[in-house]
């Protein structure tokens, strides 16, 4: 962190590109090199909320003319305060137990399908999406075993929680443990849901290739049923920056299942975090509710977004949103708009039927 930190305050022109799109730096009206001085003076240890308010989407290295990553001098400093036992903060435990349960018997499970010891391709869905809706994990299974006959399935996590938190060390054994267990089904393809998960996987995995699930489905040409004519403003998720050929794809999903869509300013590249990333909400929730509203108030139409975190954050704040699966899948996308996050213990027994559903395949 030390190192990163004396880069920033040494190559911030405070040019202020970056303050003004950020509610992190607008909350507590700081520039990138005044925070970099904080944390070579202090390490955030006086202030440890600091470190944990920001949403390390990537936006202010997309805007800065120095190519600054504010986030990976903030993530330095949240994995300092671990280790120094000040992180992770009271508001984490959720995502700390949370985490605990995706890591368990009662969620993670690899299976090669149908009485085979091994497969071809693993879909890996992730924790978020298996929360949300056990439904359109299984359409999503069942379609692409259309594609791929020999498809295993694996439920589990990436090991994101922990990492956003700073345990990084837990984190990526985490990620090893999954690498190692799919390796075991003696394949080497991974189809990831979760746009955080797939930027994780494919930054960290040595021995699998991850793609995504939607440029999987868009590649693979079959025309969804059209369910309506709606629009929808599209919501790209933080963690899909960098990656147009993702971006590509769900838009190519969405337009061939009969719906419109509205790109308004801050999509692609551009797109404003939904607010909880970098976990954000659990540290400081008025700046992910700013961050969250800014999408919000951008946005003309019901929003569509490919991530079910992002989903449920703008659901919680009082914005319709579907996620695109539900769109695909979903016999009334519309009805899913409205839906409420779910409750936690209503996402832990989702998670649970998921996990009894694959032992039985």
């Amino acid at each position: 962190m030390i190192n990163y930190a004396e880069t920033v305050a040494t190559k911030c022109i405070e040019c202020g590109q970056c303050t003004d799109e950020c509610d992190f730096l607008i909350a507590y009206g700081k520039t990138p090199k005044e925070l970099a001085n904080e944390a070579l003076n202090t390490k955030f240890s006086d202030n440890p909320v600091l470190p944990y308010s920001c949403n390390i989407c990537g936006y202010c290295q997309k805007l800065c003319p120095e190519n600054l990553d504010l986030g990976l001098m903030i993530m330095g400093a949240r994995e300092k305060l671990v280790s120094e036992r000040i992180g992770p903060l009271p508001g984490h435990q959720p995502a700390i137990e949370g985490q605990e349960f995706y890591v368990s018997d009662n969620f993670r499970i690899i299976s090669a399908g149908t009485g085979a010891e091994s497969c071809d391709v693993v879909f890996f869905p992730g924790c978020a999406l298996s929360a949300y809706s056990p439904d359109l994990v299984k359409a999503t299974y069942s379609y692409l075993k259309t594609q791929h006959a020999n498809l295993g399935i694996a439920l589990g996590c990436c090991g994101g929680p922990s990492e956003l938190i700073g345990k990084t060390d837990y984190a990526n054994q985490i990620t090893e443990q999954l690498e190692q267990d799919i390796k075991r089904l003696g394949t080497s393809e991974i189809i990831v849901a979760c746009p955080y998960c797939y930027k994780r996987l494919s930054e960290r995995l040595t021995d699998l290739k991850p793609v995504s699930l939607y440029k999987e489905l868009s590649e693979a040409g079959t025309k969804f049923p059209e369910k309506g004519n709606s629009t929808y403003s599209i919501h790209d998720p933080c963690s899909a920056r960098g990656q147009p050929e993702i971006q590509d794809a769900v838009r190519s999903l969405i337009s061939k299942s009969g719906y419109t869509i509205e790109e308004h300013t801050h999509t692609r590249e551009n797109t404003h975090c939904c607010g909880m990333g970098g976990m954000v909400f659990l540290a400081n929730a008025d700046v992910g509710a700013a961050k969250a509203k800014r999408t919000i108030r951008e946005s003309q139409h019901d929003l569509v977004t490919y991530c079910s975190t992002c989903r449920d954050i703008f659901s919680s704040q009082g914005k319709k949103c579907v996620h695109l699966l539900d769109l695909l899948f979903h016999k009334n996308p519309a009805e899913q708009a409205a839906k409420a996050p779910n409750a936690p213990e209503v996402a832990t027994k989702n998670m649970k039927i998921l996990n009894q559903w694959v032992r039985g395949i």
